[in-house]
């Protein structure tokens, strides 16, 4: 999606990226009495030593992390019903690289949509819903959108739907981009008929993209409105002389016309 790679790169310039857990849990299962060792329970998953190692809560290590982070990350929901409580709004110092994205000071329920733990966002939602990273804008229902989390998503939907990036774009419009149909038909009732800052629809990025699936999800909410401007897309965007392509154009031709 064009207006992208300029927020991406400057995030990538300006942000410590952390992406792997620096604890090696095959060996001999020893806990220091500090934020190190909360650390380790949590890598562990072992809740009792969690529960005693609390009050070394609220730091950051080395990666820019916290324990409940590390804990979203592992869908670890005994841990982070834990931590929650004491770490909830707290944001990566830093960036997270995941997939082709980077996000720059995701929260915890940001961390979990990405990785699809939909247990950890129904825990977290209440404490962190709306927030948005400070790179591409994006909320955690954006982030389950791009990673086609459709469990995260739904989850997600009541408290964060309408949510834009710094594009103006919401999570039906990446999943329409992205050609999730599922996802599309999740979203489409609580975000239809929503443009972007250059205009576009979810079904133009349908569209534009060749997501014949996706488009037929939203030629009845938006085709009339937008049906002209997502033909005009799908013929001047990438593979334009496809023969899907061709089958986007004919059948949204009884929307425009």
């Amino acid at each position: 999606m064009e207006g992208l790679n300029e927020t991406l790169l400057q995030s990538l310039s300006r942000s410590l990226t952390a992406s792997v857990r620096p604890y090696d849990i095959t060996k001999p299962e020893v806990y220091m009495d500090d934020h190190s060792g909360l650390l380790q329970a949590v890598a562990r998953k072992n809740t009792s030593k969690v529960g005693e190692l609390l009050r070394f809560a609220k730091a950051y290590d080395s990666n820019g992390f916290t324990a409940l982070m590390y804990a979203a990350l592992d869908g670890y929901e005994d841990g982070v019903r834990m931590l929650m409580g004491l770490e909830h709004g707290m944001r990566v110092s830093g960036s997270y690289s995941y997939g082709a994205y980077t996000f720059v000071e995701p929260t915890a329920t940001m961390l979990a949509s990405m990785h699809g733990h939909r247990g950890v966002v129904e825990l977290l939602k209440s404490l962190e819903a709306g927030l948005a990273e400070r790179g591409m804008g994006v909320t955690a229902l954006v982030i389950s959108s791009i990673f086609n989390r459709s469990g995260c998503a739904e989850a997600l939907r009541d408290v964060e739907a309408g949510c834009i990036d710094v594009n103006g774009r919401t999570a039906l419009m990446w999943a329409a981009y992205r050609g999730n149909s599922m996802l599309v038909r999740l979203l489409r009732d609580a975000e239809a008929g929503l443009a972007d800052t250059i205009g576009k629809t979810a079904l133009v990025y349908a569209a534009e993209y060749g997501n014949l699936a996706c488009v037929k999800d939203l030629a009845d909410l938006e085709g009339k409105a937008h049906g002209s401007r997502a033909i005009a897309e799908c013929c001047k965007g990438w593979g334009a002389s496809c023969t899907f392509k061709t089958a986007i154009v004919q059948f949204l031709r009884t929307y425009s016309e």
